[in-house]
């Protein structure tokens, strides 16, 4: 997935300072905004009450394009960078619109936590998720399919660069295409592989 944009609704407001506000508000470069808020106060000579006023009685949204599944046009509404960021934080949560990601929520209602894992896992894999992924990412998730135990896969590819390798390993469990698993008990971590997935990496398919 592309870097989603925030988008405004221009029609709310007319004015040429009002939408030059609001610009400089969303500008973003991969969701690490442009501007502070007192910055934008400054340029402006408005208070941050006023500011937040302006946004507050604007409808934004962050587009994703299309949703993988139905090919709905896939957005949400944010009313505030608060609510952005957490957003931008999680996008891989957004690649099913609201509508498939419901279905697919009230299909695992009654499913224990692993059953559900195992469902996403499955969408994610009909959905062909993983040609969202930049070559270092799909390596990584080569890298943990071959060496299998999380002894080899920490030490020979996360350990050098601690922070950068376990961001990539949550973005892929939160794309469903491992299951990352850490026993609080014991410390046991396990990661599963759907094996439909593993096939593809065994026969050099992706």
């Amino acid at each position: 997935m592309k870097q989603p944009k925030i988008y405004f609704d221009k029609e709310t407001y007319t004015s040429v300072l009002s939408q030059s506000i609001l610009d400089a508000y969303w500008q973003n470069t991969a969701g690490k905004f442009t501007f502070r808020v007192d910055e934008i106060s400054k340029k402006f000579e408005l208070n941050l009450k006023e500011i937040t006023t302006i946004v507050s009685n604007t409808n934004s949204h962050i587009d994703f394009g299309f949703c993988n599944a139905c090919g709905r046009m896939n957005f949400i509404c944010v009313e505030n960078r608060t609510r952005a960021k957490q957003v931008f934080e999680n996008f891989q949560y957004y690649f099913f619109c609201f509508a498939c990601r419901k279905i697919a929520n009230k299909f695992c209602e009654n499913l224990d936590d692993s059953q559900t894992k195992n469902v996403w896992m499955r969408l994610s894999f009909k959905y062909q998720l993983w040609k969202e992924l930049d070559k270092d990412e799909i390596n990584f998730l080569k890298a943990i399919y071959y060496l299998r135990s999380w002894n080899r896969i920490y030490h020979e590819v996360i350990k050098s660069n601690s922070d950068y390798g376990f961001n990539i390993l949550f973005k892929l469990d939160k794309m469903h295409l491992i299951y990352y698993n850490k026993n609080e008990l014991t410390g046991q971590i396990e990661i599963i592989i759907l094996e439909n997935l593993q096939s593809l990496i065994r026969d050099k398919n992706i």
